[in-house]
Parts: structure tokens; sequence; C-alpha cells
């Protein structure tokens, strides 16, 4: 069974929150080198069937916060529309404005509904961009951390105002004061892959998923050695459907020149042990 750790499902709050956009789909699709046609108009049942055709049997969704940068969509409409289907696990932003302005409830807010894992997006809001290195965003990591939630942060690619957001150096900080967090870097801190490789050598509790930047991107072929060497038990494959198709995702990555065991490891088994419980 393939564990998908990215990707958001044709909900009706997700179609409408921008992920969907025909054109920004399209120009997404089309500048990986995938077929840049229009999304089919599927439910949610029909994508599952889709999922299950591809061998992908469990998802992370993560959830994205309203007022970011690149749009985003109420947590509780995802927890109505998808909360009923198992495959799916569903992982709720982090209010980034809540938690850096003081409020002392924001962090029980967010764990009070025991998630599967959460998403830290701090680059993305709009008011004022963080760094995930920035301390008034720690409570939440310890939180985190004792509870054994998993933290997917957006670094890489187009995660906050000016590049110095996709470095992930500030992932070597939050991973080095939180040894005991479980953290997952979306994107992969592209286009910084000789970083990101060092980071996963340097720190046993960190995952890369490269998702929309690996393969067919710059830096392919350094996540290439990483995975044939230091890093194979700790990349994650996330299709980040809709902007990759499904299917052309998963067959990009069973063709990937590191031998049958790396690849399992990479769609099934690393996933396994990030949600494993200690």
């Amino acid at each position: 069974m393939i564990i998908d750790c990215k990707l958001r499902p044709p909900s009706p709050s997700l179609k409408t929150a921008g992920f969907y956009q025909p054109g920004f789909v399209a120009q997404a699709r089309g500048r990986r080198g995938y077929d840049a046609t229009e999304l089919e108009d599927l439910s949610v049942e029909q994508f599952l069937t889709e999922m299950a055709d591809v061998g992908v049997g469990r998802a992370v969704v993560p959830g994205r916060e309203a007022d970011s940068g690149l749009g985003g969509s109420s947590f509780e409409e995802l927890t109505v529309e998808l909360g009923e289907h198992d495959e799916f696990v569903l992982a709720p932003p982090v209010p980034i404005a809540a938690v850096a302005s003081g409020d002392a409830t924001a962090v029980d807010r967010l764990f009070g509904s025991r998630p599967g894992a959460i998403v830290c997006e701090p680059g993305l809001y709009a008011a004022e961009p963080l760094k995930v290195d920035d301390r008034r965003l720690f409570e939440v990591y310890g939180a985190a951390s004792a509870a054994g939630v998993p933290c997917f942060f957006l670094v890489g690619g187009s995660s906050g105002p000016t590049l110095e957001f996709a470095h992930p150096g500030q992932i070597d900080v939050v991973a080095a004061e939180f040894p005991n967090l479980k953290i997952v870097v979306s994107h992969a801190g592209w286009p910084h892959a000789a970083e990101m490789c060092a980071i996963v050598y340097r720190r046993a509790n960190v995952w890369a998923m490269p998702d929309l930047y690996f393969p067919g991107m710059p830096g392919e072929q350094t996540f290439l050695e990483c995975l044939r060497g230091v890093g194979r038990d700790r990349f994650l494959f996330g299709s980040g459907y809709p902007l990759a198709p499904l299917g052309e995702a998963v067959e990009r990555y069973r063709r990937l020149p590191v031998g049958d065991d790396v690849i399992q490891q990479v769609l099934a088994d690393n996933a396994c042990e990030l949600f494993s419980q200690d």
C-alpha cells in the first residue's frame, strides 16, 4: 500500500480555495513535465477509486489557513467533508497569527482534536511572514513533540515572500531544539537540495518530502544520491495532487533508478515509521 503524504482531494471547500483553479493547475503540471490538460471534475468517492487503482491506500491532507498568502480554506469544513473516510489523515494548520500573538489557548485548540499530524506554514502568513525557527512558534513544537504528532513544515519553493524562507537551515535549528519532534519538510527546501540532504544526514528526526519538486526538477541528481545512501529511510512520497496527476506521480517514483527496496521505503515504509507510535 502506497502512502501519499501530500494531496488535496476534490472536496467542495478545496475546490473553491484555489488549489483547483483551472489555469493554476494546468500551469503547475505543465512546468513539471506532466500533461497540462484540465482536471476532470471528480467527486471525493470517484477520487478514492482513482487512489485505489494506483495503489494509494492512505493520504495526508494538509490544511491551510484561509489568510495565507497562497489562499486556504476552513479546516472545519474539510473535516466535515472528509472526516468519515479512513483513507485520509487530516492535518490542521497551525494558527500562526494566534500563536505568534501569544494567544494562550491557540495551542490547546490545535491539539484538542488529537490530530494525526499538523501543518506549519509561517512563511505564508500574509500579515507577517515568519520563518519556522521563530521562537514565538516553539510552544507549538514542544506540544507536538510531547504528543508524538508529526509536524509538516512548508520550507522550499514558494514557501514565503523571498527565497530565504525556502532555506532548510531554519529546519536544522528546530530539529536541534526539539530532537523528539517528528519533522517533515514539504518541498524539501527546494532549491537547496544539498543542504536538505545534509540535514537529513545530521538529524534523525527529519524527513524530506520533495513532492512537486522531484523528480524532474533541478536538484534531482542530488536527491537521488541521497536516496541511494544516507537518506533512503528519510524520504517520503507526496504527489502534490491536484498540481500533479496522481497516477503519473506514482509512476515517476516507481521508475527512479534507486532499486526496488528503496522505492518501497519511499512509497510506504518510511511513512509507516513516521506515523508509528514510539
